[in-house]
């Protein structure tokens, strides 16, 4: 790929940019690293594809052949895109469900917290505690085995504290047929 940011004055190339095909296609999947403080300063992304194959096509082409594809954010577009791409603590809905008799709870730590996992019935009553330590950030799965309980709802709540401060908490439904 032949990329940079142009602002009309500055010409900032970009490294290499990362191509993976996508198997059992034509197809090709291109990765960019963006830089939004460009875009802040009023840069716009301008990028076009150079094709060679090893002495199948003889000479290097683009697309497009002569312009460029551009790439440019509003300020407003960007906070938003950068807002919504924050991590957060995150609890995620177990899969499958209904499930009978396993099921897996995955859930993600944007910083290290002490983590408790507990799944309750219906009525409150405490039916298993999943987790109950000290975590760093990353993602997780637990694996809920209902295998000594009777069907029904379940709730599996996840607390996250530090310094024995609530951080985070979180509550999914279960529905559990045997």
């Amino acid at each position: 790929m032949r990329d940079f940011y142009y602002d009309g004055i500055s010409k900032i190339p970009v490294e290499t940019i990362s191509a993976e095909n996508i198997e059992e296609t034509f197809d090709w999947r291109f990765s960019i690293d963006l830089q939004p403080q460009y875009f802040l300063s009023g840069f716009t992304f301008y990028y076009r594809i150079k094709i060679s194959e090893n002495n199948i096509i003889p000479k290097e082409n683009y697309y497009p052949a002569t312009e460029y594809f551009t790439l440019q954010y509003n300020q407003q577009i960007l906070v938003n895109a950068m807002n919504e791409n924050k991590i957060s603590h995150t609890l995620y809905q177990n899969f499958p469900n209904p499930f009978n008799p396993l099921t897996t709870i995955s859930y993600g730590l944007t910083e290290e917290a002490f983590v408790e996992m507990e799944v309750f019935d219906i009525l409150g009553n405490s039916v298993d505690c999943l987790v109950n330590k000290l975590m760093p950030a990353g993602k997780y799965k637990v694996i809920f085995d209902a295998g000594n309980i009777t069907s029904g709802i379940y709730l599996c709540r996840m607390i996250l504290s530090r310094d024995n401060k609530t951080v985070y908490s979180e509550t999914t439904k279960m529905l559990y047929l045997k």
